[in-house]
């Protein structure tokens, strides 16, 4: 499930291979092009910042003490588990029986009412206390301030239920400090979690859990994936030329290991060395924040919010005065 939108605008990886052809004057059948791919995805590391990740979540299963992550996966924010799935759950996956709704004629209004435990009215005057109701992901959506209110509690996280349901417990992370921790977001709950009775350890393409079956939810942010599974690449100029010139120096580089014949040679080495500037070139840009977003930064960042202050004391104003909106400047504090 994919839940925010990129900013950047990405293509198909394919879409460089097709320059690659038309500049080297390659017949596409005469090639190994699975070959190709494999070399432009292994260096796309070095291309997609954390600026291009895109925030999904995963429903996994636990087999036999293990459960096969995501492929796109890039940063853990979260991993929740469940041993066993809730009673009232029905056959498709994520979805569960709250209610059965009879179906109503055109004439027809379907009337719902809270209804009291213990008297069994819709009103009554037993003086129960408070009655709790399942509400749907819409309401949910439209109020975040009351479902996401029970976890304002600094500790919360990490110590408990997981931030999309209580029925799903945040699962530790049990490693050493140098195999797999780069691969959580910093400050994640799950390697806080030591209260957990359950846990979980990298071990690529899996992770091993303590548990032999049960369901995992990872909260995760990954790269963006074709209708083929492929990892797609930012729309920009200095990211063609990186992978272009990377598969050029691959391509290059074999032909001399393969002939020795020195035009090969000066080929791979001139793309290497137009690989590296792209690459740093696309890097700087792909990571350089929006004016709105360095805007949003700087105005919560405590050192302008100090030049705000001594700025309004020197205008004759106390140190946090209060500005008309129409006068202020949005950007400090």
């Amino acid at each position: 499930m994919e839940l925010v939108n990129n900013k950047t605008e990405h293509v198909s990886i394919y879409t460089v291979l097709s320059d690659f052809y038309e500049d080297n004057n390659i017949v596409q059948k005469d090639v190994d092009e699975s070959l190709i791919l494999k070399w432009a995805e292994d260096y796309l590391p070095n291309l997609i910042t954390d600026q291009q990740l895109i925030h999904r979540l995963a429903w996994l299963s636990v087999i036999d003490y293990k459960v096969v992550y995501p492929r796109d996966l890039a940063i853990i924010n979260e991993i929740a588990y469940r041993l066993e799935p809730p009673k009232d759950s029905c056959d498709v996956r994520g979805y569960e029986i709250v209610q059965y709704v009879q179906q109503t004629h055109e004439d027809c209004y379907l009337e719902m009412n809270v209804v009291c435990p213990s008297c069994h009215k819709t009103g009554c005057d037993c003086n129960t206390g408070d009655v709790v109701v399942d509400i749907n992901t819409a309401f949910e959506v439209s109020h975040p301030e009351l479902f996401y209110s029970k976890y304002a509690k600094v500790g919360r996280f990490g110590y408990g239920s997981s931030i999309y349901s209580n029925k799903w417990k945040i699962l530790n992370f049990t490693s050493s400090d140098w195999f797999g921790i780069n691969r959580h977001l910093p400050g994640c709950a799950n390697i806080a979690c030591k209260e957990s009775p359950h846990s979980y350890k990298f071990d690529p393409p899996v992770l091993e859990t303590s548990f032999q079956e049960g369901e995992i939810l990872m909260s995760y942010m990954g790269k963006m994936l074709d209708d083929e599974g492929r990892i797609m690449i930012p729309k920009h100029r200095d990211v063609f030329e990186a992978i272009l010139q990377h598969i050029t120096y691959k391509w290059f580089r074999r032909e001399y290991l393969n002939t020795l014949m020195s035009q090969y040679k000066e080929i791979y080495r001139e793309a290497k060395l137009l690989r590296d500037e792209a690459e740093m070139k696309a890097n700087i840009r792909l990571s350089t924040p929006t004016f709105q977003e360095f805007a949003a930064f700087w105005s919560q960042n405590k050192w302008a919010k100090m030049d705000s202050a001594y700025t309004n004391m020197l205008d004759g104003h106390a140190p946090i005065s209060t500005i008309h909106k129409q006068n202020r400047n949005i950007y400090k504090s």
